[in-house]
């Protein structure tokens, strides 16, 4: 997979136009020809939400949920540009805090990208004293010194959080037992940041 997403986009007001498919984010030496292929059938030429999401094929499971909404051409590419920088651990953040608050709306998910960071995700539960420890690191902001890393109780530190969830503390017994791949999603502040996405045209458009 050479995209961080494939959309099939059409235009609502000329269904007889038919899809044209688009991989995420634009490469730079085409995005004037794919603008030129939306305006065929009259999308592309505003800072609107004029695209219907037909299909939508990522890795990025959560971003089915959009699949039947409206979007800016400029907004779906700024959104693949943000998530193909993600390590993996930001894949399984931004993923579990998308699904968690089950969201569907283009800008929700480029304002999570931003603030996804800021939870832990709990994929394999055998290891409480390392979920801990990671839980740490991402209250720290990602990096602590080590003699505080050494110094973490890992143990005590993961079961005081998922007893702060909202939902009854389980015991280690049951924790263990949760099928591997599951996850829990740990808060770690209680005011995430809010950002506000700006349409910038870093490629200039014909015409503008």
């Amino acid at each position: 997979m050479n995209y961080v997403i494939q959309a099939a986009l059409s235009n609502t007001q000329r269904p007889e136009c038919g899809q044209v498919t688009i991989p995420f984010p634009i490469p730079v030496d085409q995005y004037d020809n794919t603008i030129e292929m939306l305006q065929a059938i009259d999308l592309g030429f505003s800072v609107n939400r004029d695209c219907k999401v037909d299909e939508i094929d990522s890795r990025y499971f959560v971003l089915d949920s959009i699949k039947g909404t409206l979007v800016n051409i400029d907004q779906l590419d700024y959104l693949a540009k943000r998530l193909d920088g993600f390590c993996s651990g930001e894949v399984s953040q931004f993923q579990a805090m998308a699904h968690k608050l089950g969201l569907n709306d283009i800008t929700d998910f480029i304002n999570l990208t931003y603030c996804c960071q800021r939870t832990t995700v709990i994929t394999d539960f055998s290891d409480l004293e390392q979920i801990g420890k990671n839980h740490a690191i991402t209250m720290n902001g990602g990096a602590m010194p080590m003699n505080q890393y050494q110094a973490v109780d890992g143990r005590k530190d993961a079961l005081q959080s998922l007893q702060m969830m909202e939902r009854p503390l389980m015991t280690p017994d049951e924790l263990k037992s949760i099928p591997k791949g599951q996850f829990v999603v740990m808060k770690t502040g209680t005011h995430p940041m809010q950002t506000r996405w700006f349409r910038t045209c870093i490629h200039k458009r014909k015409g503008l």
